[in-house]
C-alpha cells in the first residue's frame, strides 16, 4: 500500500534510528554506491535488509545476511520484497545473523586489521611492538 510509504527527508539521528528499529524491512535500491552506510545502520539496528545487488552490497553480503535483487529489474525487486514481507522465519534469521555479524565493520576491527597487517610486513619483532 503506497499510504504506508512516506518520505520524510532529513531526519536526525536518534530518530533515524529509531526508524531502523520499527522497520519491517529497510530497501536501498541504488546503482551506484560505495560501502553502504543504510546496509550497516539497518543491520546494526535489527532491521532486515533488501538491497540492489551492486558490487559493495555483494561484497557486504560475504559478511551480512542481504537480500539482494538485481539492481534494474522492479519484477525481481518486488519478488524479493514480497517473499521478505511473507516470511517472518527469514527476517527473524536475517536480524539475528546480522547483529552477531555487525562488529565486522566496527572501527574497533578495521584498527586491528590494519595494525596486524602493519606489523605483518614490519620489521619490528613481537616483542618490541606497543600493542
Amino acid at each position: 500500500n503506497l499510504n504506508e510509504v512516506r518520505y520524510l527527508g532529513k531526519v536526525s539521528f536518534p530518530t533515524l534510528k529509531a526508524l531502523y528499529k520499527k522497520a519491517t524491512i529497510v530497501i536501498t535500491a541504488v546503482l551506484y554506491e560505495s560501502s553502504s552506510l543504510t546496509i550497516l545502520e539497518s543491520c546494526a539496528s535489527g532491521a532486515p535488509v533488501l538491497a540492489s545487488s551492486t558490487p559493495p552490497n555483494i561484497e557486504m553480503s560475504e559478511h551480512l545476511m542481504l537480500n539482494l535483487f538485481e539492481s534494474t529489474s522492479a519484477e525481481d525487486l518486488a519478488d524479493k520484497l514480497w517473499i521478505l514481507l511473507n516470511d517472518d522465519k527469514l527476517r527473524q534469521v536475517q536480524t539475528e545473523r546480522n547483529l552477531k555479524s555487525i562488529d565486522y565493520y566496527s572501527w574497533d576491527n578495521a584498527a586491528k586489521k590494519y595494525t596486524d597487517l602493519f606489523f605483518k610486513i614490519s620489521p619490528i619483532e613481537a616483542k618490541e611492538r606497543p600493542i
